[in-house]
């Protein structure tokens, strides 16, 4: 019942880049979470503004949860 802004099945891994509306959801974006952990999916939010900014360091934190999953 959600979009996911990337997925991979491989490891269960589900990143979500936050942009400002997602302050107004928190509710909701934890009601997702919770759904989807129920399905052994783990989120990773990374704020827009960091992706911007630190597109590498991104990279390397998705890389490394991937790993350790």
């Amino acid at each position: 019942p959600y979009v996911l802004d990337f997925y991979c099945d491989m490891v269960r891994l589900c990143v979500e880049v936050d942009g400002s509306s997602h302050e107004l959801t928190t509710e909701h974006d934890q009601v997702r979470d919770r759904y989807l952990e129920r399905w052994g999916i783990v989120t990773l939010r990374v704020p827009a503004s960091e992706v911007l900014r630190n597109l590498q360091g991104v990279v390397d934190l998705i890389t490394t949860t991937a790993r350790t999953r």
